[in-house]
């Protein structure tokens, strides 16, 4: 077990973090960073092996979103962009996956809807999951969601290994 340590000790930059937390064995480091601060994202973003883009349908939320897309689009940095706080039966839900879509912008299938567990969890320091009840639905979304980034992940891969193939 592995004694958990703040990320940015020691680190002036998201890439710092990233680079001692690899030599350290992670195997996964996420950092959420806030969206107006465009140079911690553009770091973190340039230091990724995929971007995770959260987002509630709507235009406020398209608009504010649009920095880190780009941003990972320069990189060349893989994305998923995530529905969250949402229904799928929404108007608006499907507005925005379909803004997205005719925009060429990566959409996770898995969309994570507005429940109570997500509300109360943020206030307990836990996730959804662990606070739910039998329905277990949290849980099902998170586990879809995981299911579609280790595949993103996975792909990219593949790619690069085909990439580096190709140069020798």
């Amino acid at each position: 077990m592995r004694t958990i340590r703040p990320i940015f000790s020691g680190a002036d930059t998201a890439g710092d973090a990233v680079e001692a937390l690899v030599r350290d064995g992670w195997d996964f480091v996420f950092i959420d960073t806030p969206p107006a601060f465009l140079n911690v994202m553009q770091d973190a973003i340039t230091h990724a092996n995929l971007v995770l883009i959260p987002l509630r349908p709507g235009a406020i939320d398209l608009i504010a979103s649009e920095d880190a897309v780009l941003a990972a689009q320069k990189a060349g940095v893989g994305y998923l962009c995530v529905l969250n706080d949402a229904e799928p039966a929404w108007k608006t839900t499907r507005a925005t996956r379909d803004y997205l879509v005719e925009g060429d912008v990566t959409v996770a299938k898995t969309i994570i809807a507005h429940r109570k567990p997500y509300l109360a969890a943020m206030t307990s320091g836990n996730t959804g999951p662990e606070v739910e009840d039998r329905k277990r639905k949290c849980g099902a979304e998170v586990d879809a969601l995981w299911g579609e980034i280790k595949k993103a992940l996975a792909d990219k891969q593949q790619q690069e290994k085909h990439r580096v193939e190709r140069i020798f």
